[in-house]
């Protein structure tokens, strides 16, 4: 084994020297396994360490693993810390109660992705919610934001851009859909903040008008302040009371071909 402290090929202010370590295997050559540069940085596994990076590891052998961080107590957390100016901002690493992988910001944990493959966002999964989905999302509070958003990332995406949530089967290699369920209390649908769709824990569906079809043609819609109920056709998606070619009122009078009803049947 061998200490080498070399001044490098400055001559004048000799300020490229380096510090390299040496070790060998029984009956095979010296080969350099350690190197501190001139400006401080380190490199294990090569004699070139990255000048952008205060260590660099390589690693040329099966496994190929550059790091190992590891603890001798079963009861002790194995972390990898990341500090500014002394102090703590980041912490990722397993949790020896549960051997979960957590990322920590300061003392607030943020993800934890549990030994069975469950992943929580702002959530330890320790409750009973965590059992029924791979991921699970929580905001800090009912005003605190969406849970999940996605987003179309293409440039010069505008409002009504398509953007996907796709489900498919994995027992066919992805290529087949999957069938869809949705458990909550109640369901609100929004068209940027403005509700267009409610389904309540008891199972009624309302929304300002329903389309019919495979095009926005055909609407029911409420109208006179939703007393009434109207069908309306106009191949455009606005709505109009001049479209309404059939009216049910609360009174039970029925309107065809008006939005008006005098009569138990008036018909024009």
């Amino acid at each position: 084994n061998r200490i080498q402290f070399v001044t490098g090929s400055d001559g004048t202010n000799k300020d490229d020297g380096f510090m390299a370590f040496h070790t060998r295997k029984s009956g095979e050559s010296l080969t350099e396994r350690f190197r501190i540069t001139s400006a401080g940085n380190v490199g294990i596994g090569t004699d070139n360490p990255s000048a952008n990076y205060r260590v660099t590891i390589k690693s040329s052998t099966s496994p190929h693993s550059a790091l190992l961080l590891d603890t001798t107590e079963s009861n002790y957390n194995t972390n990898l810390y990341f500090a500014k100016q002394g102090t703590n901002k980041w912490i990722i690493g397993n949790k020896a109660t549960d051997d979960s992988f957590r990322i920590v910001s300061g003392s607030d944990e943020k993800l934890r992705i549990t030994s069975g493959g469950n992943i929580g966002i702002g959530t330890d999964i320790s409750g009973g919610g965590g059992a029924y989905g791979r991921l699970s999302v929580v905001i800090p509070s009912q005003s605190g934001g969406s849970a999940l958003q996605v987003m179309n990332s293409a440039a010069g995406s505008s409002d009504g851009d398509l953007t996907n949530i796709v489900l498919r089967s994995v027992n066919n290699s992805g290529t087949q859909w999957a069938g869809a369920e949705f458990r909550a209390h109640d369901y609100i649908f929004k068209n940027q903040g403005t509700e267009a769709l409610n389904i309540t824990n008891g199972g009624c569906v309302y929304a300002s008008n329903l389309g019919i079809g495979t095009d926005d043609r055909w609407k029911i819609r409420g109208n006179n302040s939703n007393a009434d109920m109207a069908f309306e056709y106009n191949t455009s998606s606005t709505l109009a009371d001049s479209n309404i070619k059939m009216v049910l009122k609360s009174t039970g009078l029925v309107g065809i071909g008006t939005n008006q009803a005098d009569t138990v049947l008036s018909m024009y």
